[in-house]
């Protein structure tokens, strides 16, 4: 039996994965500013113990750590070695990797980079001052600023309201559209009743970032959120893109994907 300490309520629990037989691990990485120190290497030895001991009992492990490559600390030590950024850190990210693999502790699955996704951040950020939060929890339902969102109704598409990313070739149906250009908030605004629908119109412009909190929230208040061409939306790999289509309900759905798949 794996127990862990519940950091809210401070009791020892059973562990229970989410999904059966699988188990994702993340920790937080090193900061890329200067070589490593006793530190890094028991937090990190820490982590590798607890991913080996989870595969050696039979589970199927997701690893994950990042690497902090921007910061207050890089830009000062980038000026004072009179050096950029990407190169400071690229270096000691280097010399980090170099003194974990000294120590044998093994790779994590995925390591990103900070600033492979500073775009997203700035997105959260945005969203958090406009007053606007989305939250769910599986099971537990979505909820907009606290208050708890569900769609048990769509119309039909020639009266729906449809969110779009890109331009499609030609009308599809809709009664009207709205282009706002966040594809997280546009699928939040089909749970909470502002939108109907949401079509991707690019092609395979969106990465799982772009989309996988909001897939959250839509699956708890009742929106089917899908593919257009009938691939997995929940991967892992950071280089995968899809093209998410949303319907409040499955007519309604099934429709956008069928127009979605015209072009």
């Amino acid at each position: 039996m794996l127990r862990f300490t519940d950091s809210l309520t401070g009791d020892k629990t059973e562990f229970s994965p989410r999904d059966p037989g699988k188990v994702s691990v993340y920790w937080c990485g090193p900061t890329v500013y200067d070589a490593p120190h006793l530190g890094h290497a028991r937090s990190t030895l820490a982590f590798d113990i607890l991913v080996r001991y989870l595969r050696w009992s039979g589970w199927e492990v997701c690893a994950v750590s990042n690497i902090t490559d921007i910061d207050d600390k890089i830009i000062a030590r980038a000026a004072e070695a009179e050096t950029t950024e990407p190169e400071l850190s690229a270096h000691f990210e280097r010399v980090f990797i170099d003194e974990m693999d000294r120590l044998n502790i093994a790779h994590p699955d995925m390591r990103p980079r900070a600033t492979e996704y500073v775009e997203a951040m700035v997105a959260v950020v945005a969203d958090l001052v406009s007053g606007v939060r989305y939250d769910a929890v599986r099971g537990w339902g979505a909820r907009r600023d606290g208050e708890p969102i569900a769609r048990t109704s769509a119309p039909p598409l020639d009266e729906a309201m449809v969110g779009l990313s890109g331009l499609p070739p030609r009308h599809l149906g809709w009664g009207q559209y709205r282009s706002l250009g966040a594809a997280a908030l546009d699928l939040c605004a089909v749970a909470d009743g502002r939108l109907d629908g949401y079509v991707d119109c690019s092609v395979d412009a969106h990465g799982v970032w772009d989309y996988l909190g909001a897939l959250l929230v839509c699956s708890e208040a009742g929106v089917e959120v899908v593919d257009a061409f009938g691939r997995e939306l929940c991967v892992l790999d950071p280089e995968v893109r899809r093209t998410p289509v949303a319907g409040a309900g499955p007519a309604l759905a099934e429709a956008l994907i069928e127009a979605r798949r015209t072009f």
